[in-house]
């Protein structure tokens, strides 16, 4: 209460404690549409951040000749590949690095990030050059409408279905499959790499011609059928099931991460199992300590072709407010701060550097980032706990916000959208 008149926040009655987020009727998408342009950058751009690229590059690397490997053969090396891969020269790191670095320089003057078409096809065409990409790929973009031709990009998830696979109609996925194998002029099959690991989730129906059963119990094909054959010359992999070439792909829900060994490298060497295109996130944790002297940092976005790749963000070091302990003084200091544009009214708050967490209860306040409002009675509880756990919080800007929403046409106004665009491509050299 004291709070609540020192600042002027809005009272209870005013925040939605419940909102019904379900259409009553089907939505046919006639609008927030994304473009062909939009998709080839994103397509293109996800390839240089796509680690199953990397893990292929350094597995050749590794190998060091053009030669065949069993199944049985490639369990006995893996250890040793693992220990070692960070030995290999990557050129997709180093390509990364430039567009990373652009970025730094970006930060450190206060301006956004305009990432234009050449900027991209120069990058792609370094790729192209160094690591044979003549597969399928099939990423699922998360996008955000801010309007009918504007995005924020979420999170990026591999294709070939695979978040379509446990929804009640799931006849289209092997249509889908292929339409997309008719993009190849050779002979290939998708081959499912099938496998509960105690998690019911990953049940799913057979989509492809083939099915390799990793745990040995479902009746599928045996993994020991599998032989991989490495091209060192084309710095390639490629993969035969008793003499058919064929791609694998994995339609679990679950991490490769979780996995044995063996089954997560033929996993994360064919597909990425997450890709993350907010650029400025992956500076900030790699460099967050160069920050921590700043009382507020700006951390200015990053946009391509009408699509946000990373929002704004603002880094606080909390122990450089001066009443850091007392509640009321500190969000006192905070609201100034809003009100004099140093940081948002509201945004979306996680810490950077977590302390000791005692319990179950501690943790759900960091799991994901959390909303706040400093406006809003509600949210100074929730953002003071976690000030308590990390004195280094990271701000996320609140986009698209309710503004937005509520320019949203017809059945779309004021709800929450995020749309999943998944497509299927080979990438070709830019003309």
């Amino acid at each position: 209460k004291k709070i609540n008149l020192k600042n002027r926040l809005d009272y209870l009655k005013n925040n939605k404690v419940y909102e019904n987020v379900f259409f009553k009727n089907n939505i046919y998408m006639n609008t927030f549409l994304v473009k062909q342009l939009q998709i080839e950058l994103l397509n293109k751009l996800t390839l240089l951040f796509d680690d199953s690229l990397i893990l292929k590059y350094r597995f050749v690397e590794f190998i060091g000749e053009t030669k065949t490997i069993s199944i049985i053969q490639l369990s006995k090396m893996l250890n040793e590949f693992y220990n070692n891969q960070y030995k290999s020269n990557d050129c997709l790191l180093l390509l990364r690095s430039r567009i990373l670095s652009k970025i730094e320089n970006n930060i450190k003057n206060g301006s956004p990030t305009i990432l234009n078409t050449n900027d991209i096809n120069d990058l792609f065409d370094e790729i192209y050059k160094k690591i044979n990409l003549k597969k399928i790929f099939s990423y699922i973009y998360f996008l955000q409408p801010i309007s009918e031709q504007s995005f924020v990009l979420n999170k990026i998830f591999s294709g070939f279905g695979r978040m379509y696979s446990k929804f009640p109609d799931v006849g289209f996925i092997s249509g889908l499959h292929k339409k997309s194998l008719e993009l190849v002029e050779e002979d290939i099959a998708y081959v499912d790499l099938y496998g509960f690991y105690g998690y019911n989730a990953n049940a799913h129906p057979f989509f492809t011609k083939h099915v390799i059963d990793l745990e040995n119990i479902w009746g599928g094909d045996n993994l020991t059928d599998l032989v991989i054959n490495v091209d060192y010359e084309k710095k390639d992999v490629d993969f035969y099931l008793r003499g058919e070439k064929i791609q694998l792909i994995s339609m679990n829900v679950i991490s490769s991460r979780n996995r044995p060994v063996i089954h997560r490298f033929l996993c994360d060497i064919n597909q990425i199992d997450a890709a993350d295109l907010d650029l400025t996130k992956k500076i900030i944790f790699d460099n967050w300590k160069s920050f921590k002297n700043n009382k507020v940092t700006f951390i200015p976005e990053v946009k391509m072709a009408e699509i946000i790749l990373s929002r704004n963000k603002w880094l606080l070091n909390i122990s450089l407010y001066k009443k850091e302990n007392n509640e009321v003084e500190l969000f006192s200091e905070l609201i100034r701060d809003a009100e004099s544009g140093l940081i948002p009214f509201q945004f979306y708050v996680r810490p950077l550097k977590v302390k000791y967490l005692k319990n179950i209860d501690q943790m759900n306040d960091i799991y994901k980032p959390q909303y706040i409002n400093l406006k809003n009675v509600t949210s100074y509880k929730l953002l003071f706990r976690i000030i308590k756990k990390s004195k280094i919080l990271l701000l996320e800007q609140n986009t698209p916000n309710s503004s937005d929403k509520e320019r949203y046409p017809g059945d779309f106004r004021n709800n929450t959208i995020e749309i999943g665009v998944e497509n299927y491509f080979i990438p070709m050299e830019n003309n």
